[in-house]
């Protein structure tokens, strides 16, 4: 896989904690989400493994565009999916659920031509590694470099 936009590297926290959960929104009550994060990392294709002890692998992948903050998850096969409260009336059955891809936002997602496409490539790869966790025999090596903050896919640097 060349041109890799996912980066599972935890971006730094831009400010203290303290800090940061003081921020508000128009005269919202304190607690209105918004990434502790640099300018440069909001602008990167962030993606996060989630389902990894019950097998149900998937991928967080979060940017902000046009001000609002994007959450997609795209799931893998869901094989070991059991019908659980908390997944929503609309993931009844594992069917339904396996590669699917749920797009949540807290505003209006505007999209531009480069964005979308780039959503798609962040989409498809995170498919991909999917893929790769979904496989008994690469799984382990795929969460150790996620673990790691690594990309599956990224080339290996040999130490010289």
């Amino acid at each position: 896989m060349t041109g890799l936009i996912l980066t599972f590297a935890k971006p730094k926290k831009a400010q203290p904690v303290e800090e940061w959960q003081k921020i508000s929104a128009d005269d919202a009550p304190p607690g209105v989400y918004s990434p502790n994060m640099s300018a440069e990392d909001r602008e990167l294709w962030k993606a996060k493994l989630v389902g990894s002890r019950s097998k149900c692998h998937r991928i967080e992948i979060r940017k902000t565009l046009s001000g609002s903050q994007v959450v997609v998850v795209v799931n893998g096969n869901m094989a070991h999916y059991e019908a659980a409260e908390g997944w929503g009336s609309h993931w009844k059955n594992r069917e339904a659920l396996a590669h699917g891809v749920k797009i949540s936002a807290n505003g209006a997602m505007i999209f531009t031509p480069t964005d979308w496409t780039d959503l798609n490539r962040a989409v498809m790869e995170a498919r991909a590694i999917l893929d790769r966790l979904d496989d008994p025999a690469k799984t382990k090596a795929t969460q150790a470099a996620i673990r790691a903050g690594k990309h599956p896919y990224a080339p290996v640097k040999e130490k010289v």
